[in-house]
């Protein structure tokens, strides 16, 4: 893939059932990584039941967020959304840089992560930051400042 806009145009297309080829789990957020060519990488992440996501930012990570199952409500910038994935679903763009966060409803929620790394790292969770704390381990919000449709 030449783009991140092109590498989501595909992921978006495609049946995600599959296995992942690496799995971690950070507090209580399963996240598989199921495609891995550098600068690129998706991700499925699912969150359990009424799981919140408190406000973060990746500075070296754009990414395009797309829903696969669950509803929730994502803040990004200074703008909220409601997330369904039995809607109209589009993926939302957030650049690196920009505070994100949200929380899931009750049946929690499963989505791809399409991401574009402008530094050599193994994980999301490894360029994560809140805004408590320089940098953490885990935790945060949705957000994201750009909601574009391919």
């Amino acid at each position: 893939m030449q783009s991140l806009k092109a590498l989501t145009r595909w992921a978006v297309k495609q049946s995600w059932d599959v296995p992942p080829v690496k799995a971690n789990v950070f507090n209580g957020i399963l996240m598989e990584q199921l495609f891995i060519k550098p600068p690129f990488q998706i991700e499925r992440v699912t969150l359990g039941a009424n799981y919140l996501i408190p406000s973060h930012c990746h500075p070296n990570v754009d990414s395009w967020e797309f829903a696969l199952a669950g509803r929730g409500l994502a803040q990004i910038g200074h703008r909220e959304f409601i997330i369904d994935a039995g809607r109209q679903n589009r993926p939302v763009f957030i650049p690196r840089g920009l505070w994100h966060g949200g929380q899931l409803y009750e049946a929690g929620g499963v989505w791809l992560s399409i991401q574009q790394w402008s530094v050599n790292i193994k994980s999301l969770m490894e360029n994560w930051i809140t805004r408590d704390t320089a940098r953490a381990p885990f935790s945060s919000k949705l957000d994201a400042s750009q909601y574009a449709a391919l």
